[in-house]
């Protein structure tokens, strides 16, 4: 029985799995969302080369990287050398990158420019931000490459990583963060376009990661939260109106709004004219 994700023209192909040994991508009646990016468009840079020789970077990387939509996916090999430089193939210096180790059962480490250039995230917990191990160098990620430290889960010897980019653009992508105040009539969140995708958690108060979208959320308040950090369902809770040119938080309920928690975010356009893809 097939139990993977295999690419194709305009998508994705599901194999025909049914739940064999925990795998359920493909379950007969159940309902499944997906999120999208697309890294190979027209003026794309990067595609799938290796860069070498960065002035930055002691580490080869490979990546694939579509600097108009500021976005990139990249591997390397690990040395176990403390502040060695990553190319992420990107012009700009990214606002947030996320590290995984392919080989081993370690975290997801991420950075968001909100949080400095010290501090991390894990995606896989809701752990608060946090300086220690030292996944980063202190001076934060540069136009061309972002730094990792010897910490065991981005730069380990031998070991094999994955890692994302994402650098903020004007009309299609907005990476930042707002501060909660315990109010029904919370934060309004500007992102200059209507949002179709927000990811986002909380630095401090141990709340998951979650993500609401306009196709499951189509009218206000927007309330279907999936959850990144755990196996649960789907949940309709107290949400968000998602609006013309931003967000705005309706719930004093802690995932949204605790008071004075300050909350990372990445929201992505509804309708991103200026990059979208010609037909």
């Amino acid at each position: 029985m097939k139990r993977f994700i295999g690419a194709a023209n305009g998508g994705f192909a599901l194999g025909d799995n049914n739940g064999i040994n925990g795998q359920r991508l493909n379950v007969d009646g159940n309902s499944y969302v997906a999120w999208c990016w697309n890294y190979g468009v027209a003026g794309a840079t990067g595609g799938g080369t290796t860069s070498t020789g960065h002035s930055q970077s002691n580490i080869d990387t490979a990546f694939r990287a579509n600097a108009l939509a500021g976005q990139s996916v990249l591997t390397y090999t690990g040395d176990s050398n403390a502040g060695q430089g990553v190319a992420h193939g990107l012009g700009p210096s990214p606002h947030s990158f996320w590290v995984k180790n392919r080989g081993e059962n370690d975290n997801w480490y991420i950075y968001h420019r909100s949080m400095g250039n010290t501090k991390h995230l894990h995606l896989n917990t809701n752990d608060n931000e946090a300086t220690s191990p030292q996944a980063w160098a202190n001076y934060g990620p540069v136009s061309n490459a972002f730094t990792v430290n010897q910490a065991g889960d981005t730069n380990e010897n031998n070991e094999t990583y994955v890692a994302y980019a994402w650098e903020q653009v004007y009309g299609y992508s907005h990476i930042s963060h707002w501060i909660g105040n315990a109010s029904s009539d919370g934060a309004f969140v500007y992102t200059g376009f209507r949002p179709k995708y927000i990811l986002w958690t909380s630095t401090t108060g141990s709340e998951s990661w979650r993500i609401i979208d306009s196709v499951r959320s189509p009218f206000n308040q927007a309330t279907l939260h999936s959850f990144v950090d755990s196996t649960s369902a789907q949940a309709d809770e107290t949400g968000l109106d998602i609006l013309s040119n931003g967000f705005k938080i309706r719930t004093n309920d802690a995932h949204l709004n605790g008071d004075g928690v300050k909350y990372v975010y990445w929201a992505y356009a509804d309708v991103p004219f200026k990059y979208a893809n010609a037909r």
